[in-house]
């Protein structure tokens, strides 16, 4: 009977151990996902960054000319596109 006992509670300490076990592997798999995830969506910025390109308008104010760069840039005040 002693030793029965004793066999089932170091069946139950596997049992436990396993558990804790399978838990750290996927805590440890959410954590890995996650940090991919996270490089996927810093990957995507980046890109959508460079889809961004700046483009360069000429603006004229009577015979003045400026040139205006950017992403979607403008006339300053007073001036027109030249066309």
């Amino acid at each position: 009977a002693k030793a029965a006992a004793e066999l089932k509670a170091k069946q139950e300490a596997d049992a436990k151990a396993a558990a804790e076990l399978k838990a750290k592997q996927e805590a440890d798999a959410k954590a890995a996902d996650d940090a991919l995830a996270a490089k996927a969506a810093k990957t995507l910025a980046d890109k959508a960054a460079a889809v961004k390109k700046s483009t360069t308008i000429s603006c004229m104010k009577g015979k003045a000319i400026k040139r205006v760069t950017g992403i979607s840039p403008k006339c300053p005040s007073g001036y027109s596109v030249k066309r």
